[in-house]
């Protein structure tokens, strides 16, 4: 008010204006000055400099004596060294406030920074006032600490657990560290000698410990004041500035020794990091650090004072809604961000943590010993916690919210926000419902990142992070609070993946008809997708929309090529960040209309960057991100084929050097089970039957035959715990769930690996011993095992190890409710590989397929796979019946029994029946094969409706499709329309497809006209001239079918067919002369 006062009325106000900032650059206090951001006032840094360097010149002050061997730890023991400072009263002395804008000053912005933990101890003598009137007075270590004042000691603390003393990826998470701190300033320095290590763990010890009385003593002091007036149940609420506190309230009137609002902000930053560097370290027991600071801060023996006063300090901030409201309304909102919100997400973290230590904990403690009595103080201290945290971060939200402190952060602020709420609110019931006093804060978030200037100074990463940390808030805030079990460790964890309906790119044109010559067909595990089918979140309010419009808003950044030699941001991504950006589009239900231009720069990253595959080590992050492109159909060619193959071919390669690695023993690169099956799963969908995904093939049979590597156990986002010691077989790691799809990724790309299999079923029989397997996963382990012994690579050799596996595996087919894909997919298995020990399984599959209510959640190609699988088992009914290659004319004739599924296969007739636009011309060929030409329905509805479909298909069906259809109406003398079957067989003769077709296929069409009396000469003639041209790859049957057919409508058959099939297959050179 004064300096506002002191201006007067005159046209030069700007002037004016000026000559007031500098005044108050000068007459702010300490607690104002917010030094340690990298924009403070030139004239501190100028202060800064010049004591700094009169602090350099004072070079006769510190005595170090020798140091022993023995004082090599900083215990309670050896609190007093022979280390000593000599201070000079003619020296004029450093106040309290420069002192402290020294410590706290950015060592990024300095020319000569504190660098040594004697710098530190030098600065803080400068606050002790000498008592003795003589000659200058030495004192030693502890005293100049203890005559500290607590706000210098709290920022003492923090330089020294700040860089260059301790890199900055302590100050946060493992896992935002990538993030925030990829390109940052650390101690070049690793070497520390032994005086200076040791004076720098005497430091924190000693601090640590000043902190923890004083800490204590304005917590007993808040106590008493707030007695009467404090009501724990009130909500948090940020009270205005009237009513709130300039200063903490002091223990007494007589002795004020306090941390003021700023100090606090220090300490708990200082705190965070000391709670954080022993978890890390030893979660990595591989090698002792680098970095000689932090090797004397492991030494410190102060965990558990650390970790009190942490808490301490917390519960005092988070005391009740004056109290935070002061500290939060002191500190300021960038300050807020930096000082408040990652302490707070590694005090989460840490409870966490405890929570799944105390979980595994009490699976031990089923007995009773009699010592739990502690369990009901445990439960309310981590509640109490979690209530602190939360009060904290509803407060700080409140402030920032508002539109004057939104307007002060930066898109990084913004972005580190958002992160916190991610961290501290883990999914989970009572975060569900905690979260959602926090929704208008994130919508305010969301539309100041859509604005321009917002977003055009932050970096890449900083929009990565916003984009991923409004995903996943909006996943738990979409949540149902309901949903949430005690245990969520056993919700599927491939729920996410489950939900994407699958259908094999260019899946339509694929000719893997099962017939009884076909060896492939393909498995889904749910219906084709349709287009009220969505994926991702669903929130039902505009929270959702206004994510989506944040979304566009960032990736338009991210691909915006700025003019010059500037780079896109996209293009300084890591792959754990793009991974990021299409986890989020996926989740977020973006349009892939509106993706196209993103995604191809994605595509085209990957494939002309080569580092930033390079650098990538994370087996994880290629795992989401060959997921999130499976999901947005790649692979389809919308994008650009060719950079779709080359970009997956690149993620693959790169993922098979990591594997590779591991598999040397070296630990860098991990890969877990759930890692590598949706890997597998991805790539193999995307291109199933391509060199494209060799490389990931590759890369899990290295995994699959490798008898001991370290495997990853975690399922932690942020930190990552492997045991080094401990090598185990990797597929012992694999649930039948994940044996199952490893199992599937095989069959689906028709690809045998002898060892692969073998380990493969060997596993599965032992989890199936143990009773761990589900029913889904045993009809997918059946499929698959149907497929690959039906390949040419598999041979003759592995027949008969399907019988065990299915003997095992049929039995838990039965136990429970089965979706219509398992049900069609375990039929088919049973079918395919003539398993007929447990014939009942089978009736009742086909029962519950049939069912209603499976009817109304399948689709045409799981019925007619069924139908398919119910004409091969029909062989099996009559003993007389066999296989086609092997009846005779007149053993077909005989009529089959009925068999215990014929009620159901009518059912799905009348399915498909009813959804005959969508069948497709395999589905139109399996069914009339299995329903008329093996099971012999010749039901006049079913045969005219069904030979309809086979009219409006014909044009669209390849030679072996003709063939079946054809054969299958003559079966079951299907004369109604001669003319149909003629057109179905000129589909072969006038067209191309006589080139692709078979002798087989030409000879079961000749047999078909045979069988139904049609006397067509042209037809005959052109079907003998493509047996002729294949005569070489004819059998026996294939013959006597031919000349079979022409005897019958009375056509001569061609001399030289029999002739010349007689003498290359026979070897019979006089056959031909006799014959004629």
């Amino acid at each position: 008010m004064k300096l506002r006062n002191m201006i007067l009325p005159s046209s030069c106000w700007r002037a004016q204006l000026l000559i007031v900032a500098a005044i108050a650059s000068f007459a702010t206090p300490i607690s104002h000055v917010d030094a340690f951001s990298s924009n403070f006032r030139a004239a501190s840094h100028t202060r800064w400099e010049n004591d700094h360097s009169r602090l350099r010149n004072r070079i006769d002050l510190v005595l170090f004596q020798d140091l022993s061997g023995e004082n090599s730890r900083y215990n309670r023991e050896n609190l007093h060294d022979d280390e000593a400072i000599k201070v000079n009263r003619n020296e004029p002395q450093i106040n309290e406030s420069d002192i402290i804008r020294m410590l706290r000053a950015n060592p990024h912005q300095c020319t000569n920074p504190i660098e040594t933990a004697s710098d530190v101890l030098h600065l803080m003598s400068q606050s002790c006032s000498p008592s003795a009137p003589s000659a200058a007075p030495v004192l030693s270590v502890e005293e100049i600490v203890n005559s500290a004042s607590p706000n210098i000691a709290a920022a003492a603390l923090r330089r020294l657990v700040s860089t260059p003393f301790i890199p900055l990826t302590f100050s946060t998470t493992k896992k935002f560290s990538q993030y925030l701190y990829k390109n940052q300033w650390s101690n070049p320095k690793n070497e520390v000698g032994e005086k200076e290590s040791h004076l720098y763990g005497r430091l924190i010890h000693l601090l640590v410990r000043k902190l923890s009385i004083v800490v204590d003593g304005q917590l007993q002091a808040l106590m008493g004041s707030t007695t009467n007036n404090y009501d724990q149940s009130s909500p948090p609420k940020l009270l205005p500035k009237k009513e709130t506190w300039h200063h903490p309230p002091t223990p007494s009137k007589k002795n004020i020794v306090r941390l003021n609002w700023y100090a606090l902000a220090d300490l708990l930053s200082s705190l965070s990091v000391l709670c954080n560097i022993p978890h890390k370290n030893k979660s990595d027991r591989s090698s002792s650090p680098r970095n000689g600071y932090l090797q004397a801060l492991m030494h410190v023996n102060e965990e558990a004072t650390i970790t009190s006063l942490f808490r301490d300090t917390i519960q005092y901030l988070a005391w009740d809604n004056k109290v935070t409201s002061s500290f939060i309304r002191c500190i300021g909102s960038r300050r807020l961000v930096r000082d408040l919100l990652h302490p707070l997400v590694i005090a989460a973290t840490q409870q966490q943590q405890q929570q799944r230590m105390s979980k595994e904990m009490s699976r031990w403690n089923e007995i009773d010993f009699g010592d739990n009595v502690n369990d009901d103080n445990d439960k309310y201290d981590s509640l109490t916690s979690e209530n602190n945290l939360h009060h904290l971060m509803a407060v700080a939200s409140e402030y920032l919210g508002s539109p004057s402190s939104l307007a002060k952060v930066s898109a990084a602020d913004l972005s580190i926000t958002l992160w916190s709420l991610t961290q501290i609110y883990q999914p989970s019931q009572f975060h569900h419902q905690k979260l959602q006093t926090h929704r208008s804060f994130i919508k305010a978030c969301m539309k100041r990142l859509r604005k321009r200037s917002v977003i055009s100074p932050a970096r890449g990463c900083d929009i990565a992070l916003a984009i991923r940390s409004v995903e996943r808030l909006l996943g738990v805030l979409g949540r149902d609070g309901d949903g949430y079990g005690d245990d969520e460790s056993l919700l599927q964890p491939f729920q996410d993946i489950l939900s994407l309906p699958l259908q094999l790119p260019g899946e339509e044109d694929m000719s893997n008809i099962p017939t009884v010559q076909t060896n492939t067909h393909t498995y889904e595990t749910l219906p084709s997708p349709t287009n009220a089918q969505k994926d991702g979140l669903a929130v039902a309010d505009d929270l959702s929309s206004d994510a989506v419009t944040m979304f566009h808003t960032l990736v338009n950044e991210l691909s915006f090529q700025p003019g010059g030699n500037a780079q896109m941001k996209l293009r300084s991504l890591s792959l754990q960040q793009v991974a990021d950006i299409l986890q989020a589009a996926i989740a977020l239900n973006v349009s892939r209309d509106d993706l196209q231009t993103a995604t191809t720069e994605v595509l085209d990253y990957l494939t002309s960057v080569p580092l930033v595959l390079d650098q990538t080590y994370n087996c994880r992050d290629i795992s989401r991100t060959l997921l999130s492109l499976q999901r947005l159909r790649v692979g389809t060619g919308i994008y650009n084929l060719d950079l779709e193959k080359s970009g997956v071919q690149r993620l693959g390669a790169r993922f098979l050097e990591i594997v590779d690695t591991q598999s040397k023993g070296r630990t860098r690169g991990k890969c877990d089970p759930k890692t590598l099956t949706t890997v597998l799963r991805s790539g193999v969908l995307m291109f199933p039957r391509s060199d494209v995904a060799k490389s990931i093939l590759d890369a899990a049979s290295v995994l699959i035959r490798d008898d001991a590597i370290p495997v990853d156990v975690s399922d932690h986002e942020d930190v990552i715990f492997v045991d080094y010691g401990v090598n185990v077989q990797f597929l012992e790691q694999c649930n039948d769930y994940e044996l199952s799809w490893i199992l599937w990724t095989f069959a689906i790309s028709r690809r045998f690996d002898k060892h692969v299999f073998i380990a493969l079923t060997d596993q599965i029989l032992e989890n199936v011993s143990d009773d761990s397997f589900t029913a889904s996963s045993a009809s997918r382990v059946m499929w698959s095992t149907s497929v690959l012994l039906s390949l040419d690579e598999a041979g003759d050799q592995h027949d008969g190890r399907h019988i065990d596996l299915f003997h095992q595996l049929s039995p838990l087919l039965l136990s429970s409710h089965l979706s219509p894909t398992d049900l069609s997919c375990a039929m088919y298995a049973i079918a395919k590989t003539n398993y007929v020990f447990d014939r009942g399984v089978f009736d009742f599959l086909a029962e519950e397929l049939a069912s209603d209510e499976s009817l109304e959640q399948a689709n045409t190609r799981l019925i007619s796979q069924a139908v398919w699988a119910c004409g091969k088992m029909s062989e099996f009914e009559d003993p007389i019946m066999s296989s086609t290659e092997s009846l005779t004319v007149s053993e077909e004739d005989a009529a089959p029994n009925q068999p215990p599924y014929l009620n159901s296969v009518y059912k799905m007739l009348s399915f498909l029946i009813g959804n005959k636009a969508h069948m497709t011309p395999k589905q139109v060929a399996e069914t009339i094969w299995s329903a008329f030409g093996r099971l012999s329905i010749s039901d006049q509805y079913y045969l005219e409706e069904i030979s309809g479909i086979a009219s409006r298909v014909a044009p669209q069906c390849n030679s072996r499709e003709i063939a079946n259809i054809v054969w299958g109406l003559s079966k079951v003398d299907y004369a109604d329309d001669p003319q149909l079957i003629c057109t179905l067989v000129r589909v072969i003769t006038n067209s191309n497809l006589s080139k692709k077709c078979s002798s087989q296929e030409a000879a079961n069409c000749i047999y078909a006209l045979g069988r139904l009396g049609i006397r067509d000469q042209e037809l005959f003639s052109a079907l003998s001239s493509i047996i002729k041209n294949q005569i070489h790859d004819a059998n026996s049957q294939t013959i006597a079918n031919s000349l079979w057919g022409h005897d019958v409508v009375g056509l001569p058959a061609p001399p030289e067919l029999l002739s010349v099939w007689a003498r290359d297959t026979l070897g019979m050179d006089t056959y031909s002369a006799k014959y004629e």
